[in-house]
């Protein structure tokens, strides 16, 4: 399984960063939602599933966010935690829950999925999740932006031009693939 999804570093200010079991629940929920429409068998019902929407219950995210504790022993959050972690996210309007009319299912929608994870550079290949063939940011070649910078830092060049277009916030994507999982600038 690969792909990749954009974190913001603004995501630093935000609550969910001080508790890193939310942090680590809700990049998970990121991960876990559709990256295009699909369709999925629940039961013996065909389900449609937009972009950003995900059909998980209390269960198995349950089981799915099992952890060690201090002492090594395997625990499970239980499922009032579970629940009200995304009742939170729900009041944050971070998300949205709703039940599937025929299945009964959980569907999550990740609100503003498509504000956070577009790929909005002319030239991107709309279907692609993999980062080394969106046609965008391509984090399997040298990024041009960081050798400008370094090339600036060692006195190569007198400016990096645009090296940052926002200077305020840059953008990290999660890349997991066969050489392990690792964040990468993303310059869109």
């Amino acid at each position: 399984m690969g792909g990749w999804i954009k974190i913001y570093q603004t995501i630093r200010e935000h609550w969910i960063w001080n508790d890193p079991r939310k942090l680590k629940w809700w990049i998970d929920l990121l991960m876990l939602a559709e990256w295009r429409d699909s369709k999925r068998l629940v039961g013996s019902d065909l389900v449609t599933i937009k972009r950003g929407q995900l059909i998980a219950s209390v269960h198995y995210l349950r089981e799915r966010w099992a952890y060690k504790d201090d002492n090594g022993v395997q625990r499970k959050p239980s499922e009032h935690t579970i629940l009200k972690f995304l009742s939170l996210l729900e009041a944050d309007q971070m998300i949205s829950r709703a039940k599937h009319p025929a299945t009964r299912a959980t569907m999550i929608t990740i609100v503003n999925y498509d504000d956070y994870q577009q790929n909005s550079a002319a030239g991107c290949n709309e279907g692609s999740n993999d980062p080394c063939n969106d046609g965008c940011n391509d984090p399997c070649t040298e990024d041009k932006n960081n050798k400008n910078i370094k090339d600036n830092r060692e006195g190569k060049v007198e400016k990096a031009k645009n090296a940052f277009p926002r200077p305020l916030s840059r953008r990290l994507i999660l890349i997991s693939g066969k050489r392990g999982t690792r964040w990468m600038p993303s310059d869109s």
